[in-house]
């Protein structure tokens, strides 16, 4: 996927919001059926889903404030 981030971070980048939240919501799917079976493979594997899911959306907020904020100072400057 480097060809997408080659033109930096744009609000596009929101496509990939639902894929990360299913992963999570699938994630903690996994927590709850496994945390009382003994599987700790798959225990692991739900706590990774929902850990790396929910950091990329956190992240996706937080370039998206970026973008914006730098946006805004842009503007500010050429007015």
């Amino acid at each position: 996927m480097p060809w997408a981030l080659e033109g930096g971070f744009t609000p596009s980048f929101w496509a990939f919001s639902f894929g990360l939240a299913s992963m999570a919501g699938c994630g903690l799917r996994m927590i709850a059926f496994y945390s009382n079976t003994g599987e700790k493979g798959l225990l692991l594997l739900g706590w990774s889903l929902f850990g790396i899911g929910t950091f990329c959306i956190v992240a996706l907020i937080a370039f998206t404030l970026l973008f914006f904020i730098k946006k805004l100072q842009k503007h500010n400057a050429d007015a």
